[in-house]
């Protein structure tokens, strides 16, 4: 097996198969790339081979994601690609070099047609040899129809022998996922919880896109804090967090709605932002001068 030749324009099935547009004769392309608002950012052209490299750098700048470490979790949104489980995993097979060797991947995907259009993507993406159904297409043992889903599905099954991938969905079952040889999750509540118990709490995790960071910022505050708790003290603890997060709404929504009112929505977000960033200072200093007093104190008792 090659492995996972994302990203790598001049890898060996890619310089196949221009060696066998050698022998066609094929001496100009066009290609567009374009925006996640589908605006066109660049346009190449030219020699087949040049033009193509051309567009992999221009198509890096505009949807690449650069990580320099790995992550023991990572969260994937398969937007766009959302319609059906099979589009679903392309989030996989993209996200997967960023996580190390028994760790965790979890694709969130409404999935509203459910399996899509190969009802049998599941059975070889659950397979426990995915070279034997390599080997098997190889020998044509499998019709032209089978072998895109089995070649797909013998490429996940690679990726989920080496590290755990999860799917929270609500377009198909439980039992569907689990024969694909996923986890099932609910919620990314479900997921985060998952995560912090299996790697702990100083767990790495990443989300792509960055659209979902606010929901993760919950997830991880909230089981972070029932983790770290101690269990007599655990209601107490959660029920201070949500007066300090969310029952704090009632109270800044007027107020940043009447700065908006009297000056505009930009200065409001202005506002709002540097009373964060003043509350948050404030609480550094705070845990600060109260970790000295702890030390101080402990140093006393010490003498």
């Amino acid at each position: 097996s090659l492995g996972n030749l994302i990203g790598d324009p001049d890898n060996k099935a890619r310089l196949t198969m221009e060696n066998w547009v050698d022998t066609v004769g094929l001496n100009y392309i066009m290609n567009a790339v374009v925006t996640p608002k589908n605006q066109i950012y660049r346009i190449v052209a030219g020699h087949y081979v040049q033009a193509h490299r051309d567009g992999v750098k221009y198509s890096r700048e505009v949807w690449g994601i650069k990580s320099n470490q790995r992550m023991d979790i990572a969260i994937v949104s398969s937007h766009p690609a959302d319609l059906d489980f099979w589009q679903g995993t392309k989030g996989i097979v993209n996200c997967e070099k960023v996580i190390p060797d028994g760790g965790l991947l979890i694709i969130a995907s409404p999935s509203t047609e459910g399996v899509g259009p190969h009802p049998e993507y599941i059975d070889y993406i659950g397979t426990e040899d995915y070279q034997d159904l390599l080997n098997g297409a190889k020998q044509g043992k499998y019709n032209l129809e089978e072998v895109l889903p089995l070649a797909v599905g013998a490429a996940v099954a690679r990726i989920r022998k080496r590290i755990n991938i999860g799917f929270i969905t609500s377009g198909m079952t439980r039992e569907q996922i689990e024969k694909s040889g996923f986890l099932y999750f609910e919620t990314i509540e479900e997921v985060i919880a998952f995560g912090l118990k299996k790697y702990g709490p100083d767990a790495k995790i990443a989300i792509v896109p960055m659209g979902a960071c606010s929901i993760a910022f919950i997830s991880t505050a909230n089981a972070t804090l029932q983790m770290s708790s101690r269990e007599e003290m655990r209601g107490r603890v959660l029920a201070l967090f949500a007066i300090g997060f969310l029952g704090s709404t009632p109270i800044g929504a007027p107020l940043v709605g009447v700065i908006s009112a009297l000056s505009s929505p930009r200065v409001a977000i202005l506002v709002g932002a540097l009373s964060c960033l003043i509350a948050a200072s404030l609480l550094a200093l705070s845990l600060r001068n109260g970790g000295r007093a702890r030390l101080n104190n402990a140093a006393l008792s010490v003498a």
